[in-house]
């Protein structure tokens, strides 16, 4: 029986990550300028590259689930699925990714709307 270690499986999936989130940097750019100025590309695909770990770690794995994850991370805050309850609780909740992406969405506009 082969063990994997997870430093392994970390050291398989990191490449896929950082290819992954250079070209989230190039997506959030043209989507969101005014959010992304503050950062240039390497901060900005490092900030991304966090959040898409921790979405991958709680089960977050298709392309177009990351992508709205990135894009509600540019909204709400980055670390927001680590910081914000009402995200945490909805994250680590059973069901399926594409419904709790949805929830996230739903739950975020009204944060969005008590900050403004």
């Amino acid at each position: 029986m082969i063990t994997v270690s997870s430093e392994q499986l970390d050291a398989l999936r990191s490449p896929r990550v950082d290819k992954f989130c250079a070209k989230l940097v190039h997506r959030q750019r043209a989507r969101h300028s005014e959010k992304c100025k503050p950062y240039s590309d390497e901060e900005l695909a490092t900030k991304l590259r966090d959040e898409m770990l921790y979405a991958d770690d709680n089960g977050f794995t298709a392309k177009s689930v990351l992508e709205r994850y990135a894009d509600l991370s540019l909204a709400v805050g980055f670390g927001f699925g680590k910081s914000e309850p009402w995200a945490t609780e909805i994250i680590r909740s059973s069901g399926e990714e594409h419904g709790k992406m949805n929830q996230l969405e739903r739950a975020a506009v009204f944060v969005i709307r008590e900050r403004e």
